[in-house]
């Protein structure tokens, strides 16, 4: 069948990643507080809208087949506790199979610190290698570290979770630390997206 609602979404998703990509590279670099605030924040409204784009339209080619691929996110800007946030609602294809492979196996043997951390490396090199490639050998190698450093930093912020039971927070505590924590690292990860992005368009 031929999704045209997904269709429509996906385009919407690529206009808006265009539009914050444009402006992106539109920007003069300045020292500036407000300068990096700002690019942080679009950086990373172009990170979501290219994700949210390319599942729509992979999701458009799958019905055109017959098939129901399961849905990316699930509500993730509810989740009270960052595993939960990574565990449960953000790409949930993705950390099946991350958990399915990674974390689940070294689970059941009572390491499941040791699981998460594979989880979040593998992730974590994945990423980085877009981040190298896309920039190139030398220039891209403090990038790679950064979005290395930020998927190291999740996996860490998860075990201080647990030490600090933060599941049986009152959840507006939970919701506020998950998206204290989102913000704090964001830039780690859309940094590099950023650069990327404006390599590109040069």
């Amino acid at each position: 069948r031929f999704d045209g609602t997904r269709l429509a979404a996906g385009l919407g998703w690529l206009v808006l990643a265009l539009a914050a990509g444009g402006f992106l590279y539109s920007q003069t670099r300045t020292l500036t507080v407000a300068y990096w605030a700002l690019r942080w924040v679009v950086g990373a409204i172009a990170v979501y809208a290219v994700i949210e784009t390319g599942y729509a339209l992979a999701h458009v080619a799958y019905s055109g087949v017959g098939l129901e691929p399961p849905p990316l996110h699930v509500a993730p800007i509810l989740s009270r506790s960052v595993q939960e946030l990574w565990g449960q609602r953000w790409a949930r294809p993705v950390s099946r199979w991350l958990g399915d492979f990674f974390f689940r196996p070294l689970a059941r043997r009572r390491r499941p610190a040791l699981g998460a951390l594979l989880a979040f490396g593998g992730s974590a090199a994945f990423h980085a290698y877009g981040a190298w490639v896309g920039l190139g050998l030398v220039e891209g190698i403090p990038m790679a570290a950064c979005v290395l450093a930020y998927f190291l930093v999740q996996a860490g912020v998860i075990a201080m979770e647990r030490w600090l039971g933060v599941r049986k927070w009152e959840p507006w505590a939970g919701h506020a630390w998950t998206v204290g924590w989102m913000v704090v690292t964001a830039p780690l990860f859309v940094e590099p997206a950023a650069e990327v992005v404006l390599r590109g368009s040069g």
